[in-house]
């Protein structure tokens, strides 16, 4: 009866990661039905197979899981006064320390279960970006408009992603950049033109969701592969290539909306603005750094336990009222900075968790020298600083997801 058992916990368990990380570009509520696959197969194989002795006492290993973001939730729905909100909040954070019970299972397969994931973003990363450059080529030209006007807000960003109504760009954009590091470092095809067909498609739909963020973080992760996979010379080469195809292409770009954008937005938003126009002429709004000055005051006001669980949201809306921050009150917007969000929510000693989690797991895969790891981790961490990334389960299911696959493959490293 074993041997049966076994085959099809590994089938669950392989089809369940397969399932959650092929859907996280295309449809959130597919990717959960993933996760509660996976989250099931590993509560059969604790209690058929026992656990993980040797995880239990690698005491440091606790420190690096997904799980820490999913602690202060808990004395902070105590304390919390928002309790339906306080609710929903930790019902949604759950994956948090679901997913990461996988680190504790004596049965899997480690090495075979990145790749499958790896092939299952790569894959469901590659569904979704041909969709949408197809239905962006098909809506523009439909229209006899000038090429430059491709670049437009119509065409990219929210309207970009627009087929997959939940989809958000920077969302899409850490799923994206994740896929172009396992096409680079993962044998997933041995032929080195379909990698570049892939990479070069994933490439061209990140410029179409003009994120200022994902432009960066995309760029940093290019840079870091290229000096780790190349000589100096080669890698030198060809930033001097891509030196000389920018200068030459912008001329055009300058004149674009994505342009607009990441100049003048930018700018724009990381000043105190409330109330006046960014590149939208027609309708005024508040910048993130309004949005970030006045959530600090409201950390600043219970800086030690916050004020709980699924507090952030209403405690802001107080703020923007007293702040006449009209656009940001009728759009519910949140802190749009996840760590500021931990401050608000738990206090200086809740913050703890999620800087620990980041400042720790930087520091082991830098020691390691693990792209992936570096890879993961430096896409959480930045994105942490203009969204609340884990408010969403497109952010939950990532971080969750590939939190732990990461683990687990450090630490079949760390036995071999």
């Amino acid at each position: 009866m074993r041997p049966k058992l076994k085959v099809i916990l590994n089938f669950l368990t392989i089809i369940g990661v397969f399932v959650a990380v092929f859907f996280l570009p295309l449809k959130t509520s597919l990717s959960n039905v993933g996760l509660l696959i996976f989250f099931s197969s590993t509560i059969f194989s604790l209690i058929i197979y026992g656990i993980n002795q040797s995880f239990i006492q690698s005491k440091r290993s606790y420190f690096l899981m997904p799980w820490i973001l999913f602690i202060p939730l808990v004395p902070g729905i105590i304390i919390s006064t928002e309790y339906l909100e306080a609710f929903h909040e930790f019902v949604k954070y759950l994956f948090l320390w679901m997913v990461p019970l996988a680190l504790l299972r004596k049965d899997l397969k480690k090495k075979k279960l990145l790749n499958v994931s790896s092939f299952g973003l790569v894959l469901g990363s590659l569904v979704s970006v041909v969709i949408l450059l197809s239905n962006n080529a098909i809506a523009f030209l439909k229209k006899d408009l000038p090429l430059i006007k491709l670049f437009s807000s119509h065409y990219t960003n929210f309207n970009f992603t627009a087929f997959f109504s939940e989809m958000h760009p920077i969302y899409l954009g850490t799923y994206y950049l994740m896929a172009i590091i396992f096409l680079i470092k993962i044998p997933i095809w041995k032929s080195k033109f379909l990698k570049t067909i892939a990479v070069f498609l994933i490439l061209i739909a990140i410029v179409f969701l003009n994120s200022r963020i994902i432009y960066g973080l995309t760029s940093f992760i290019l840079l870091y592969i290229l000096i780790k996979t190349f000589q100096w010379k080669t890698s030198l080469g060809i930033c001097i290539s891509l030196v000389v195809i920018t200068l030459l292409i912008y001329p055009f770009f300058s004149k674009t909306y994505i342009y607009n954008k990441v100049i003048n937005t930018t700018a724009w938003d990381l000043s105190k603005n409330i109330g006046t126009h960014n590149t939208d002429t027609k309708t005024t709004s508040d910048s993130r750094m309004s949005r970030w000055i006045v959530g600090w005051d409201a950390f600043m006001e219970k800086p030690i336990l916050g004020y709980g669980t699924g507090s952030e949201k209403e405690v802001l809306m107080e703020k923007y009222r007293l702040n006449l921050m009209e656009l940001s009150i009728s759009k519910k917007y949140n802190s749009h900075n996840q760590y500021l969000g931990y401050l608000i929510r738990f206090g200086i000693i809740g913050g703890l968790f999620i800087i620990g989690y980041i400042i720790v797991n930087s520091y082991i895969a830098f020691c390691r020298r693990d792209i992936i790891f570096f890879g993961y981790i430096l896409i959480v961490g930045t994105v942490f600083f203009v969204e609340n990334y884990i408010d969403r389960n497109m952010g939950i299911n990532f971080v969750a997801l590939f939190g732990t696959l990461v683990l687990l493959n450090n630490e079949e490293e760390d036995k071999t």
